[in-house]
């Protein structure tokens, strides 16, 4: 019994062994492959960052420069950065505190990466297969905005961290916030805490509040947005976020913070100007696109789609209007290279209006095969569960076709188009052309413009450019290329089209918005020597008018012109197609451009329909070829889409609602027939009895007498003809039905009475 035991514990022992063999093995395995990846990670380390070193003269704050260029190569503006400065002593604690809750928590525990955070962004960044979080340090920023691009690639990534950690070992705390604090870019060209508080609080750093410092330290992330000059609620927001984070990690009390966030900042310098123009923009765009200061870099050239000459005839026209509104005028080319921007105030997002139709509304219902731009829609007061827009004057037209409810602009039938279609459907071309719009926005008053956020000036015609190329869009450009000092790329302009409409589509369309111009809102540009095409809108209340849009356009060029007003009203006689459409009109006579039309004709199908039919029963359907051409319109559709039925009431021609009665012993008939149709009354016996024209409302009456019926059945027959020149067309007979009846004798006299 004992040796069994021993045994036992012996296999036992020796199974551990084995086991523990096998588990020394595979953690030797997972050791080698964990020690081969660390291997090669340090390999890729090394080779990606071989060229990245560390600059101190980059660190050093002095006069940068910015000089913009027009499209032919002429600077248009030259920008100095000042060099003011405010030393690490001077700045207060509170500011340094803001910054570091906001941008860096560990920043004074680590040396120059914070791994921690570093790995939680790699893992947000994992999960939804994006760059949305970074994971950079103050430290890494300083680098990122004095030595690197702003590309988001690994090797930059890499070459940032290596150079942090560089930097923190030549370099104090203080020195790199210090540094970091005097080159910040917080848009509008201010850059650093000195010009920052001087800026928008008019006071040296020393003095800024608590709310102030959070104020500022909150901006940096996106200055354009959380800008105090630009948006009071977003940099409030943005800036009780930043207390919030300063009270959790201890830099101020619950009672500080709860006082600060109910403090309302005094932003002293709301930026006064003449006019807002290009400048601004580009300076604008260069901190979205740099998302950093742009004086960072000791010099950036940027090389811009600004035409001077265009920019100055802008300029002249919005002088020469002296209509007491606020007014933008954008001139873009085909390919959405902005040429010439100016406007007397700073534009938000907006209303739309009617300005979005052709775009959200009439494209999609011709390029879904809806209708056609011949279609007939019934213009009439519609209500859609309550929803019940008026037109302008609330005058409605009946039965138009939908190119003339375009060139009208007539509400009611824009929203039928609209359902038709389907709301998300033309959502979705809508943002396809840069037009954003939220779940919220998904209702029918978006085809009257109407959305939660309104929309950019710029994107909405720079939406337009979709028309002028076939159905391409490209995104408006305003800068084609950014260079630093040494002449590396930091930005290039994307180019890359879209299609979003057949090219039939877009002929169409023009088509129609010539229609606009000729005979629509936008007459006031029928005067232009130009053959444009247009369309117009206006957003209003029962008070009045808030905006007025103009947007023109020919093969070569787009004019967009906007009247607006933020707090008061436009006076009561602006519309659209008023002041808007006369300046746009202004502007077409001075610029030089080629006089082109659109060659509408080469990209769709014209065929002839039935004008009758047509007018009639607001029926589109293909002209008999045998009618007259006073009878046929011509009409332009979609290569592939287009009538299939065809009338041959001409060569075939018809009766209809055939009715008979006895009275008085006269056989009384009456019938329908086309007016361009003629009948011929024939008695089998007696042969042709009469041939009679229809009245004006398409029927034809006559009597028959009981002398010229044989007693129980009738032998007399009508029958509709056409008559073309020379050429007869006859349709089927129609035989008067039996009737049984006394017999008269009338005499002959009864044919000359017919």
């Amino acid at each position: 019994m004992q040796k069994v035991t021993k045994r036992r514990i012996l296999k036992v022992f020796l199974f551990i062994l084995r086991q523990m063999k096998k588990t020394y093995k595979i953690i030797l395995i997972i050791f080698a492959i964990l020690l081969a990846l660390m291997i090669a990670t340090f390999s890729v380390y090394l080779i990606m960052t071989k060229d990245a070193k560390l600059d101190e003269t980059n660190l050093i704050i002095g006069k940068q420069t910015v000089e913009i260029y027009a499209d032919d190569g002429e600077m248009l503006s030259l920008e100095q950065g000042d060099n003011t400065f405010t030393p690490y002593s001077e700045i207060p604690k509170n500011l340094v505190n803001a910054f570091v809750s906001v941008e860096d928590k560990r920043f004074f525990t680590h040396n120059g990466v914070d791994f921690k955070g570093l790995f939680r962004a790699l893992a947000v960044n994992i999960k939804s297969f994006s760059f949305k979080e970074g994971g950079s340090t103050i430290t890494q920023q300083l680098i990122k905005n004095t030595h690197l691009s702003n590309e988001k690639t690994l090797k930059r990534k890499l070459s940032e961290i290596k150079l942090a950690i560089e930097l923190e070992k030549k370099y104090s705390k203080e020195q790199i916030l210090e540094t970091y604090l005097n080159t910040l870019y917080f848009g509008d060209s201010i850059y650093g805490v000195t010009q920052a508080s001087y800026g928008f609080y008019n006071k040296k750093p020393q003095e800024l509040t608590l709310t102030e410092c959070a104020g500022l330290a909150g901006m940096v992330k996106a200055p354009n947005r959380y800008s105090p000059i630009k948006d009071c609620q977003k940099y409030t927001e943005r800036r009780n976020a930043v207390l919030y984070l300063m009270r959790e990690q201890g830099y101020i009390s619950e009672a500080e913070y709860s006082s600060a966030i109910t403090v309302t900042d005094k932003v002293s310098n709301k930026r006064e100007f003449e006019y807002y123009n290009h400048i601004d923009v580009i300076n604008e765009k260069l901190s979205e696109i740099l998302e950093s200061s742009p004086y960072g870099h000791k010099k950036l050239k940027v090389k811009t789609t600004i035409d001077k000459e265009i920019q100055d005839k802008i300029l002249s026209t919005i002088k020469e209007d002296k209509v007491n509104a606020n007014k933008s005028i954008i001139v873009m080319n085909k390919n959405g290279e902005i040429n010439g921007y100016i406007s007397t105030k700073k534009e938000d997002s907006r209303q739309l209006g009617s300005i979005v139709k052709p775009l959200l509304v009439y494209a999609p219902a011709i390029e879904e095969n809806k209708v056609y731009s011949c279609t007939k829609i019934l213009d009439e007061k519609v209500d859609f569960n309550g929803y019940s827009p008026s037109n302008y004057n609330d005058v409605y037209y009946g039965y138009v076709s939908v190119k003339t409810s375009l060139a009208k602009s007539l509400n009611s039938c824009s929203i039928k188009l609209l359902n038709q279609t389907g709301i998300k459907k033309c959502v979705e071309y809508a943002k396809s052309l840069g037009l954003e719009y939220t779940e919220k926005d998904e209702n029918l008053s978006i085809a009257l413009g109407g959305s939660i956020n309104g929309h950019k000036f710029t994107d909405i015609v720079g939406a337009y450019s979709v028309f002028l190329n076939d159905g391409y869009y490209v995104a408006p450009t305003l800068i084609k290329t950014i260079t630093d000092e040494k002449g590396r790329v930091l930005f290039k302009a994307d180019k890359t089209e879209r299609k979003i409409f057949s090219s039939d589509t877009t002929a169409i369309m023009n088509d129609m918005m010539r229609e606009c111009v000729e005979d629509g809102t936008a007459k006031k540009l029928s005067f232009s020597d130009y053959k444009l095409c247009a369309k117009t809108g206006t957003v209003g209340n029962d008070k009045g008018n808030t905006d007025a849009y103009s947007v023109s356009f020919n093969p070569s060029l787009i004019i967009g012109v906007h009247y607006f007003s933020k707090t008061n009203l436009l006076p009561n006689a602006i519309t659209g197609g008023s002041n808007p459409t006369k300046t746009a009109s202004l502007l077409w006579s001075k610029i030089k451009t080629e006089n082109k039309e659109f060659k509408i004709k080469d990209k769709t199908v014209s065929l002839d329909i039935s004008l009758p039919i047509y007018e009639e029963k607001n029926t589109v359907v293909l002209a008999d070829k045998n009618a007259e051409k006073r009878y046929v319109k011509s009409e332009i559709f979609r290569l592939n889409y287009y009538p299939k039925t065809m009338d041959d009431s001409f060569t075939s021609p018809k009766t209809t609602n055939l009715k008979t009665s006895v009275n008085n012993g006269c056989f009384s008939v009456s019938l329908c027939v086309p007016q361009y149709i003629r009948c011929k009354v024939i008695s089998e016996s007696k042969g042709e009895l009469y041939d009679i024209t229809p009245f004006k409302n398409g029927t034809v009456t006559f009597t028959v007498t009981d002398k010229q019926l044989k007693q129980g059945e009738n032998s007399i027959y009508i029958l509709p003809y056409y008559k073309k020149g020379k050429k007869y067309f006859y349709g089927e007979k129609v035989f008067l039905p039996k009737i049984k009846s006394p017999i008269f004798d009338f005499g002959d006299d009864w044919i000359n009475d017919l």
